[in-house]
């Protein structure tokens, strides 16, 4: 993963607290801007998330350009995946284009076999304000409305409220299998991670409520 930031004419800021990004690859101006995440080739899965409104936020407005033939997107619908595959000429079934990909959702790319890896760019407007992102029962595929990085817990992403017996889980792009993270009544585990698991800018990641449900309640402002 390419995780080098240039910002362009804004400082952005989470819960009024100034970040600079340094470990993600933002590019803004104002409050558009752009974001490149790279996905894994060669048949394997990359777990991402839209971080912009485009004002479409569809497979066929966010991903369609960036995707190869016989490309897979894997949604999550609740209690299992909806899956689109890119064709040459549109999707597998039809109607796949026009399936929301909306900031703060997170889905999985996965390359077709035999294929280099690929960048998807980003395109669209940095939420700003109260960003709510609530967590049902029982499985939430999710990533971050504002372009940030971090770990869950920090003020970056001021995931401070999970309740204890929640676990999140990341996606390993070496193992291709899930890290999983616990919240305890005193911390995380497994143990060394005090605020949980860092999350990159673009990232996705399953929120499991089996603790308790809640919502993600992110304060961000572009300054």
């Amino acid at each position: 993963m390419r995780t080098k930031t240039l910002l362009l004419a804004a400082a952005l800021s989470a819960a009024g607290i100034a970040t600079s990004l340094a470990q993600s690859n933002v590019y803004s101006l104002n409050v558009v801007g752009y974001v490149n995440k790279d996905c894994q080739g060669t048949n394997r899965f990359t777990l991402i998330e839209n971080p912009l409104d485009s004002g479409t936020n569809t497979l066929n407005g966010v991903l369609a350009s960036f995707l190869p033939a016989n490309s897979r997107v894997l949604t999550w619908n609740g209690a299992g995946f909806d899956i689109y595959t890119r064709t040459a000429t549109g999707w597998l079934p039809p109607t796949g284009g026009t399936r929301a990909v909306a900031p703060g959702e997170g889905f999985f790319v996965q390359t077709p076999a035999g294929s280099s890896g690929l960048t998807i760019t980003f395109v669209g407007e940095v939420l700003q304000g109260h960003l709510v992102n609530p967590n049902p029962l029982l499985n939430n595929l999710r990533g971050s409305k504002f372009p940030i990085a971090g770990p869950v817990g920090s003020p970056s992403l001021q995931m401070t409220n999970v309740p204890t017996g929640n676990r999140i889980l990341t996606w390993n792009l070496v193992s291709q299998g899930y890290d999983i993270y616990q919240k305890t009544a005193t911390g995380w585990l497994p143990p060394g991670n005090p605020q949980g698991p860092t999350i990159g800018v673009a990232d996705g990641f399953f929120i499991n409520t089996a603790g308790a449900t809640f919502d993600w309640n992110l304060d961000a402002t572009v300054q």
